[in-house]
């Protein structure tokens, strides 16, 4: 048979081939590089996952207090407010309002608070108070309604009699109000 008589084409098939151990070497450095890449890609996919639901999640919250303030027509700020002492009662009041927001008892403490017009410094409420009311009692000690006796005068007054001998204080002398105060005239 000759040459001319056989028809020759082109197959391709997949066949083993045996490879050489540069091109071994290749394929398993080719690998790693591949499985590196894989992983990256995977840590991005989680990361960007991650993010996704947080945003995701910021995203529902914003919305339902959206709806809230529709659904209310109202929502829920940072307001100014300030305490108010009142008949021993402190008030929380809205700046913006005017308005009595809570209401509680005084602490003993706030009750020492100074009153206001009292001189810096001179103390709480209720030393205040005690001062004013021991000079109004100063100023109405000038004048004499005679109703007023004074515990020492009456012990004072006892002894001289027990003794039987006479007083050297005269009415004039003795120490006059309640606090042991010598009447001035």
């Amino acid at each position: 048979m000759s040459d001319s008589s056989i028809v020759k084409r082109n197959i391709v098939r997949h066949l083993p081939v045996a490879l050489t151990d540069e091109q071994i070497l290749f394929s398993a450095r080719s690998a790693a590089k591949q499985r590196r890449a894989l992983a990256r890609i995977r840590e991005e996919n989680t990361e960007a996952a991650t993010k996704a639901k947080a945003r995701i999640a910021e995203l529902e919250s914003c919305i339902d207090r959206l709806d809230a303030c529709v659904a209310e027509g109202a929502e829920e700020r940072n307001v100014v407010c300030f305490e108010r002492f009142h008949a021993g009662v402190i008030e929380l009041v809205r700046e913006d309002l005017n308005e009595v927001i809570d209401t509680r008892p005084a602490t003993s403490q706030e009750l020492q608070l100074v009153m206001p017009g009292a001189e810096p410094g001179s103390g709480g409420i209720l030393e205040e108070a005690g001062r004013r009311q021991d000079a109004e009692e100063d100023d109405g000690e000038d004048e004499d309604d005679g109703d007023a006796v004074d515990l020492e005068d009456e012990v004072m007054g006892d002894k001289a009699s027990d003794d039987d001998e006479p007083a050297d204080v005269t009415a004039d002398d003795k120490p006059k109000g309640r606090r042991g105060k010598s009447k001035k005239h």
